[in-house]
């Protein structure tokens, strides 16, 4: 692929991805002003700081992933966890609001290893292995699980028990394919055998 339809593709899934976690903040603005919600604060703090790092990020990878296939459950998974909802009544509370933190900080933990070299979709940005990399080779991932969680125990209604079962599906199968993507990296494979954990130290 020639350098300038990569950089094409790279900065156009940076707007759509800066946009989407955008307008998804918003409806988390509204209801935060409403009620004042803690659980949408967390959240809506979390796709803030994403739709930054997406409007910052530069481009181009070292290898884009052009495949339709994974640029689907990408897309997927990202959509389905997006459309999480506030429930219509409040119930909030602390020992949740602290599990939903703890995702949080590890998402940000996730990134901030990443520095600028996250995306929607797999591309070998160069192989991370330091910060919390060096633990869990999918940390954003399974910070995203505890937060989905904890803000849907707070927020039950069916349409959340929906989204976070199919997001889940989809996320899982995104990590299965960014790991058969990445590992074309010879670099990559004596990581995945050095860090035996995907979302959970050692266990899975």
């Amino acid at each position: 692929m020639d350098q300038k339809r990569r950089w094409f593709i790279e900065k156009s899934a940076n707007f759509f991805g800066c946009a989407v976690y955008a307008l998804s903040a918003a409806v988390l603005v509204i209801d935060f002003e409403n009620t004042h919600r803690i659980s949408s604060l967390l959240m809506l703090v979390m796709r803030l700081l994403i739709a930054v790092l997406f409007l910052v990020r530069p481009a181009p990878s070292h290898e884009v992933n052009t495949s339709w296939r994974d640029w689907a459950f990408a897309i997927g998974g990202t959509g389905f966890y997006l459309m999480l909802r506030p429930a219509p009544e409040i119930h909030d509370f602390a020992i949740m609001h602290a599990v939903q933190i703890i995702g949080v900080c590890i998402s940000i933990a996730g990134l901030l290893s990443l520095n600028q070299s996250f995306g929607i979709v797999a591309a070998n940005r160069g192989v991370k292995t330091s910060g919390i990399y060096k633990y869990i080779r999918h940390p954003i991932y399974a910070g995203y699980l505890i937060e989905g969680v904890a803000f849907l125990a707070q927020n039950i209604s069916i349409w959340n028990i929906i989204v976070i079962l199919i997001s889940t599906l989809f996320q899982f199968q995104r990590l299965f394919i960014e790991e058969e993507f990445l590992s074309r990296d010879p670099a990559y494979v004596e990581y995945m055998q050095r860090v035996r954990g995907r979302i959970i130290p050692v266990i899975f």
